[in-house]
């Protein structure tokens, strides 16, 4: 009861610099009592709380930090597109914090729920985001191969995933020194 009591006593002071201390109350108060309605209710605070503290984090360049935050937050989220959408954010601040196996490991998870949810589009957008991890990892046949096969099933609306992914394409053929491809590659983006 404490740390929920601390927690909406921080709550109210609006301040967003103790964005991590809000939501370490939060999280301590949910992990006291879990059951029933209330931890249900302080799941949810505690969530927002540390997904606010993930945001500030980012915002500060302390993407490591934003990378726990995250971590913190996918466990006490119970709804699968709540899931997803903290594992891509927590793929991208591992990205940034340079801890690319973890980044590779959560995107790939986000990647397989946007597909098995039928959100091509969103599956294509974050296949996009982990070829140019790939490639910023010099693995360029593997982002290459990646990005060739996302194009082929991606579905004709979707102007915005095709932007990424050609551009990233291009990208992979200005790793491998193929200038004509890059150039047709980026052609294909600005259409």
């Amino acid at each position: 009861m404490r740390h929920l009591a601390a927690a909406h006593y921080f709550d109210t002071l609006g301040d967003d610099e103790l964005a991590g201390v809000l939501a370490s109350h939060y999280l301590e108060a949910y992990q006291a009592a879990p059951e029933g309605d209330e931890g249900a209710t302080v799941a949810a605070q505690a969530r927002e709380a540390l997904r606010a503290a993930a945001d500030r984090a980012s915002r500060l360049h302390s993407h490591a930090q934003a990378v726990a935050y995250h971590e913190q937050a996918m466990a006490v989220t119970f709804d699968e597109a709540d899931l997803n959408d903290l594992r891509t954010r927590l793929a991208r601040s591992a990205w940034t914090a340079g801890q690319l196996p973890k980044s590779e490991e959560h995107m790939r998870a986000a990647i397989a729920w946007a597909e098995q949810d039928g959100s091509k589009e969103q599956a294509a957008q974050l296949t996009g985001e982990l070829a140019a991890l790939l490639l910023e990892a010099s693995r360029i046949d593997e982002g290459m191969k990646m990005l060739n096969d996302a194009l082929i099933d991606l579905p004709a609306d979707s102007e915005a995933a095709s932007i990424l992914l050609y551009g990233q394409l291009a990208r992979g053929h200005g790793f491998r020194g193929e200038g004509e491809e890059g150039l047709a590659a980026i052609s294909r983006a600005l259409e």
